[in-house]
């Protein structure tokens, strides 16, 4: 039987128990093949043994914990504010036309899936079509402040993208 790469690593550390790692310093001695793997395992390790290794992590800890300390006490920007509250509105806007209906059609379309399938479909098709059009007359009739609300969600968004291209330079971070 012949060696592992973990035995070859742990014999080059001198990791192993005394009796194991003289079983091994035998083995090799008897096992050419062995022998010849110990040899490659060697030179890797002395090659290893030969980089240089330019780490300086001193204080690398206290200074990444500044960094944080002095970004948690600067106050948050008020273009950062702005941008947050229109995307908001806006997502606000969308769900209040889209995601009530939709949850109305989808509820129906659940609930009579397996009998509009059983039944050749063509009814399912008729109620699907119908509840589209309901979607539709709900965005019609829908309030002039819902109009109103899209307008200001629009004008901020532009305002507050027409603000970050072209008000400021950017900052390093």
């Amino acid at each position: 039987m012949h060696a592992k790469d973990k035995e070859y690593c742990a014999y080059l550390e001198h990791s192993l128990p005394a009796e194991k790692q003289e079983r091994l310093k035998e083995h090799f001695s008897d096992c050419g093949q062995c022998h010849r793997e110990l040899n490659e395992w060697e030179s890797l390790f002395d090659t290893i043994g030969m980089l240089s290794f330019d780490f300086s992590l001193d204080g690398l800890e206290e200074k990444v914990m500044q960094r944080i300390r002095k970004a948690a006490n600067e106050p948050v920007s008020p273009r950062l504010l702005v941008s947050y509250m229109a995307y908001v509105m806006v997502f606000l806007f969308i769900a209040g036309i889209f995601i009530s209906p939709a949850l109305q059609v989808g509820g129906q379309v659940l609930q009579f899936l397996p009998d509009r399938l059983a039944a050749a479909g063509v009814g399912f098709i008729n109620d699907i079509k119908w509840h589209a059009v309901d979607i539709v007359s709900y965005i019609r009739r829908s309030t002039v402040f819902d109009w109103v609300f899209l307008l200001i969600a629009g004008i901020t968004l532009i305002a507050g993208g027409a603000y970050f291209s072209f008000g400021s330079k950017p900052r390093k971070a």
